[in-house]
């Protein structure tokens, strides 16, 4: 007789890349949601070399990882979401021997530059198995940078003691979206929903969740239009510190969870800047 799964377990399945892109395969997660769902899998496993793993040892950093180019020239990093994933590609492919792998975050993998790279397959020879192609490497990068920094805002709010880390992803992040609106003439901020009436800039890290809040946003100012400024962080904070704020809240309306900051958070971000870049600020 088995055991029935707790609930613990029950959303520690629900959180695997297998459970999401069975999902996806029967359209209840649309691709974006499962892009996002891999790139927040803290538990890849990537095939490195002896000499990387060595090296790995050696300097604390992340080794080479290697990949597979067939006879056509073609270009392929294999990733495994776990050790059946991995069992099942060497039975099919009648892989045999010792192997290290590097275990690591989707949005580590998806930072990568991929030159030399035709196809990142997903748990190959597996009912789940998924090909990325060239063609969305541009978008996977895109959102595992997104999926960083939206992680280290949340770090950063609820775990202060990692500042000194969390700090540079939060600066250095290239693809702040900030929505503003026409006011007699001049551009004025859109604030994010909030029932004490505070003026709290909304922040967005991707255009995923600017389309969240987007809809919301119209629904109260039917008659108005919102135009996007792509802003590097600290063009964002530059901006942010010089205005009369209560706060500033990122991502206010999902799809991951919203993480809100008073307005001094502008100032701490840019009094990390470098002096010779702080210069030019």
């Amino acid at each position: 007789m088995t055991t029935p799964a707790t609930q613990a377990e029950t959303m520690e399945i629900e959180q695997t890349p297998r459970y999401a892109i069975g999902q996806w395969q029967k359209k209840e997660i649309d691709g974006t949601e499962l892009m996002r769902r891999l790139m927040a899998w803290k538990h890849w496993s990537i095939a490195i070399s002896e000499s990387a793993a060595a090296e790995m040892i050696a300097t604390n950093a992340a080794g080479r990882i290697m990949y597979n180019r067939d006879q056509n020239g073609v270009g392929r990093i294999f990733i495994y979401s776990d050790n059946a994933a991995y069992a099942s590609f060497c039975k099919e492919a009648g892989v045999t021997g010792k192997q290290l792998f590097l275990s690591t975050s989707g949005d580590w993998i998806f930072r990568l530059e991929l030159e030399d790279i035709s196809e990142i397959v997903i748990d190959p020879f597996t009912p789940t198995e998924i090909v990325y192609a060239t063609e969305h490497f541009e978008r996977l990068n895109e959102m595992a940078k997104a999926v960083q920094v939206e992680e280290a805002l949340a770090k950063l709010r609820f775990q202060p003691e990692t500042a000194d880390e969390m700090i540079p992803v939060v600066r250095d992040y290239a693809n702040y979206i900030l929505p503003v609106h026409r006011v007699d003439g001049g551009m004025v901020l859109a604030m994010a929903p909030d029932s004490q009436g505070r003026d709290l800039a909304a922040v967005f890290t991707s255009a995923e969740a600017f389309d969240a809040f987007e809809p919301v946003w119209k629904g109260e100012y039917p008659d108005k239009e919102l135009l996007l400024f792509n802003l590097s962080g600290i063009e964002l904070f530059a901006q942010l510190v010089k205005m009369n704020l209560d706060g500033v809240v990122f991502n206010c309306k999902g799809p991951v969870r919203p993480i809100a900051f008073a307005v001094g958070i502008a100032q701490l971000i840019l009094d990390s800047v470098p002096q010779a870049e702080s210069a030019a600020v």
